[in-house]
């Protein structure tokens, strides 16, 4: 136990200076440090002007006017940093720049006394960002009276070159969630009341088995579920435009590209030629076959109709002789929105998603036998393999079922041989990809966000803020959907997990889809609970049970929520707050969402989670029936 806990406080203590380096130290990182004293402020107007190939941004010139009595104080100091290159002048006279390779993340500090007059004082920054907007931080005092700190309502004032007009500066908010109306607040909390008490009587380690439900019916309703999901995928990916999606015409293109030279471009080549392979391979093979792009939506399709059963696999494997919560979690899986939408797209994130669960699954199963044997770690290797080869993000479950294995080994001293069996596996059928964008690129995740790939590309907000990672719940009531992933990191996650905030499959103007999503949202926030309630409980059981199963989810899940935020925090656009990213957690969602179910006292109380869970599902169903 002592040995757990230290293992975990090393992990968390690397994990948390890792993203303090990159919030306050990392020049990189356009995250805005927070400050007690002053606040980063901006030009009003923040669009970007270039999305490739071009500067995304103005200069913007800062301003300060104030008045001083003679004589001058004694002490009048300040601190300036800027995102990302700055000059100062008091007075119209030179006092300091940025200097060649400074870190814009530390203050610059100067004493400003000399270039102080009595009378009017003009202090003015000129703030330029080849990378985004120009955003300014000042600390500082003049005497005891006159405060230089940055703010919407200090009288900093912003202009750009050229113009004459100067407006007041604004905080670094890109967008402010909508107020909560004291209706939807009532409702809201009388929502979340109901929830606490439905989980709260319940210890976290209780388990209570309800009256079996008989086999016929199970079956019935396994099969029901998964027949109208088909049918759904199907009915989908035959109306759904292929030239349509999420970068659809990137996928195409990769397709069509291998379709004609049999070749893996490199990353330079296309929109997304920087992906692993195995999916367009696939896709160009069923294509040359149909001779129909079509085919590609449909293999797509299939996929995610796979997903979903390797969820209620694994729901199957760690929760066993427990039917009511298999169709629960079932439901879950088959109807949440990101899964139904991404479904009908020409997309590598489906199939990513369904071939790291299959390796998640048979690396588990295999957990259970007493010898696990050659055969299978070559087979785990092999998955694994097609996993890498689909996605950069399946070197998460790699990191998990080795880490479970090795943890295994040491435990019970069994098959260590057959890890590296595995790993030998894994490293001679994908490694040469990522040998390949190392030796070329110099980095062998490459992707169009980076310079090398001569794709790099500038998209809205260009910076983050620690109050964008620490704020959540206007996904829960807010009207305007496509706002959840411009107020915070988690609403986007929430709302594209729960709904289609980025409106490529919804659409805004049809008002019964709007309607549909807005509730499903609210609603979705006891499932929601209870898979964070549920995590808590796998967190019990990993620590204080032993249990592989427990803590190969909790891994895989900390290394994927962790990679998110960090790739929000690296590439700090709109478009990487997007829930699909995670759609390889699917099984590990509802097995936690289950666990959470399993806490709710059974009988009636229990049934309330179950109806509510019924209700997203038919609401969902009509939302993503493309019409």
């Amino acid at each position: 136990m002592r040995l757990k806990i230290t293992i975990t406080a090393i992990v968390l203590i690397l994990w948390i200076g890792f993203f303090v380096y990159q919030i306050w130290f990392n020049p990189q990182i356009e995250f805005l440090p927070p400050c007690l004293k002053a606040q980063w402020v901006l030009h009003p107007e923040q669009n970007v002007l270039h999305f490739q190939h071009g500067p995304p941004s103005e200069d913007v010139i800062f301003k300060l006017s104030f008045d001083l009595k003679p004589p001058i104080p004694e002490r009048a100091l300040m601190k300036i940093k800027a995102m990302t290159i700055y000059s100062l002048k008091i007075n119209n006279r030179p006092v300091g720049h940025s200097r060649p390779g400074h870190n814009w993340k530390r203050f610059d500090r100067y004493d400003i006394r000399p270039f102080l007059s009595p009378g009017r004082n003009e202090l003015v920054v000129r703030v330029s960002n080849p990378t985004g907007f120009p955003i300014l931080l000042v600390e500082g005092k003049v005497g005891k009276a006159i405060p230089l700190n940055t703010s919407p309502e200090s009288g900093w004032m912003a202009s750009k070159p050229g113009r004459k007009e100067w407006v007041g500066c604004v905080p670094a908010i890109y967008r402010r969630p909508e107020p909560l109306k004291p209706k939807m607040a009532l409702l809201l909390f009388g929502y979340l009341g109901v929830i606490l008490f439905l989980f709260l009587p319940k210890r976290l380690g209780s388990v209570d088995i309800e009256g079996e439900i008989p086999a016929p019916l199970y079956w019935s309703a396994v099969g029901g579920i998964l027949f109208a999901l088909i049918l759904l995928n199907l009915h989908n990916a035959h109306v759904y435009p292929y030239k349509r999606g999420i970068d659809s015409s990137g996928h195409v293109e990769y397709i069509e590209h291998f379709t004609h030279s049999a070749r893996v471009p490199l990353a330079f080549e296309g929109w997304e030629m920087f992906q692993p392979p195995f999916y367009y391979v696939l896709a160009s093979l069923i294509y040359r076959a149909s001779g129909s792009l079509k085919s590609a939506q449909y293999l797509t399709a299939v996929f995610g109709t796979f997903n979903v059963v390797l969820a209620f696999l694994m729901l199957r494997l760690i929760l066993p002789e427990r039917r009511e919560l298999h169709l629960a979690g079932l439901t879950l899986a088959a109807f949440m929105p990101m899964q139904i939408y991404m479904n009908p797209l020409i997309t590598n994130e489906v199939p990513a998603a369904t071939v790291i669960s299959l390796s998640l699954y048979l690396g588990l199963r295999w957990l259970r036998r007493e010898k696990v044997g050659w055969l299978r770690f070559a087979l785990l290797g092999a998955s694994l393999s097609l996993a890498l080869l689909t996605k950069y993000t399946a070197l998460f479950v790699l990191i998990t079922l080795t880490a479970v294995y090795l943890l295994r080994w040491v435990r019970e001293g069994k098959e260590f041989a057959g890890v590296v069996l595995m790993l030998l596996i894994v490293i001679a059928s994908a490694g040469w990809f990522y040998a390949r964008n190392l030796v070329i690129f110099g980095d062998p995740l490459v992707g169009n966000w980076d310079e090398q790939s001569t794709f790099h590309y500038e998209q809205n907000p260009g910076y983050r803020t620690l109050s964008f990672y620490l704020k959540f719940g206007s996904a829960l009531y807010s009207k305007n959907i496509e706002n959840h992933r411009w107020t915070s990191f988690w609403d986007g996650e929430y709302g594209s997990m729960w709904g289609e905030d980025h409106f490529f499959v919804a659409r805004m103007d049809d008002k019964l889809q709007m309607n549909l999503m807005r509730w499903t949202l609210f609603l979705a926030l006891m499932p929601s609970i209870a898979m964070m309630a549920g995590a808590l409980r796998s967190v019990r059981k990993a620590f204080f049970g032993n249990d592989l199963y427990a803590f190969a989810l909790l891994l895989l899940t900390f290394l994927s929520l962790s990679s998110a935020v960090n790739f929000s925090m690296e590439i700090p656009f709109f478009s990487t707050v997007k829930a699909f990213f995670l759609l390889s957690l699917l099984g590990p969602f509802v097995v936690f969402a289950c666990e959470g179910f399993d806490m709710i006292r059974p009988g009636r109380m229990r049934w309330i989670a179950y109806v509510v869970t019924a209700v997203i599902a038919i609401m969902a169903y009509v939302t993503y029936y493309l019409r």
